[in-house]
């Protein structure tokens, strides 16, 4: 009686254990095992899809995975009484993110409060027919004052910077895109590089933080004039189109820790001392 296996049925039986590490039957599958796939497996390396397990990188909820795009092994394939060397490729998706709060995509505008603090007649300092100048001298020129007097690249490198206000004639998304030339706002970010709206969303209500820094990213927790909506949308009450410091008169403020009323939060007579909002553009 033999005691042992033929070299061909271990030749065989090695087969069958490297088969199962590339159909994922087994304790390794590289393509959609369940214990330990790179690309959709719910085990414990999942790489691309996964959803368990310590070691899923993409999508998987575990930490420590491969992240190599490519894995090559050797699988030795039976052939009836020998083995045949064959080489199979897998290739895995790199693990990369851009989604949820921060993502991977590059902060593109950038937004702070100012330190400096307006009564309700300061926003606009030089008014044009009925109101509606654009661009002006007033909360515009404070935004780029301080962003020069910045010590972070990210703020001191930007070369236009807008007062965030509507008045009636002029919204505060028409105001922002007049002072910016139209630029593009898309991922905005406090100067320390914390997203504050992803791309889309700068005009929403949506924010995924608050804008709660100066210039220099240095923390801010203030009401700031706006006299706007989320939207951009001019809003009820604005000091009489920013000409009035009456305590009889109010304006629109946003609260600079919220996101999603960091805009339109409540109202403030005129004769408060407010900052505002300064934002970027994007190149």
């Amino acid at each position: 009686m033999r005691l042992f296996p033929s070299a061909a049925w271990l030749a065989y039986g090695c087969a069958l254990v490297a088969c199962q590490a590339i159909s994922g039957l087994g304790g390794f599958g590289l393509a959609e095992g369940t214990d330990a796939s790179h690309a959709a497996g719910t085990g414990s390396m999942a790489q691309a899809g996964g959803n368990g397990g310590a070691s899923s990188v993409a999508s998987g909820s575990g930490g420590l995975g491969p992240t190599a795009s490519s894995v090559t092994t050797l699988v030795t394939a039976p052939a009836s009484t020998s083995t045949i060397g064959s080489t199979v490729t897998v290739t895995a998706s790199s693990s990369s993110s851009s989604s949820g709060t921060g993502g991977a995509t590059a902060c593109e505008n950038y937004v702070f409060v100012t330190n400096k603090l307006f009564y309700g007649n300061e926003l606009v300092a030089a008014q044009g027919a009925g109101g509606g100048l654009v661009v002006n001298d007033g909360a515009d020129a404070f935004c780029g004052f301080e962003a020069m007097a910045s010590p972070l690249p990210s703020v001191l490198n930007k070369p236009k910077w807008a007062a965030v206000y509507a008045t009636p004639a002029v919204s505060a998304k028409a105001h922002v895109d007049a002072v910016l030339m139209n630029s593009p706002i898309g991922k905005v970010c406090l100067p320390d590089g914390t997203p504050v709206a992803l791309p889309g969303k700068w005009w929403t209500g949506t924010h995924v933080a608050g804008i709660s820094q100066f210039a220099d990213g240095s923390a801010a927790n203030f009401l700031v004039w706006t006299g706007a909506n989320e939207s951009g949308a001019t809003a009820l009450d604005h000091c009489l189109a920013w000409t009035t410091k009456s305590g009889a008169k109010i304006g629109v403020v946003g609260g600079s820790l919220d996101a999603s009323t960091w805009a339109n939060k409540e109202n403030r007579f005129c004769d408060f001392q407010l900052p505002v909002y300064c934002i970027s553009n994007s190149k």
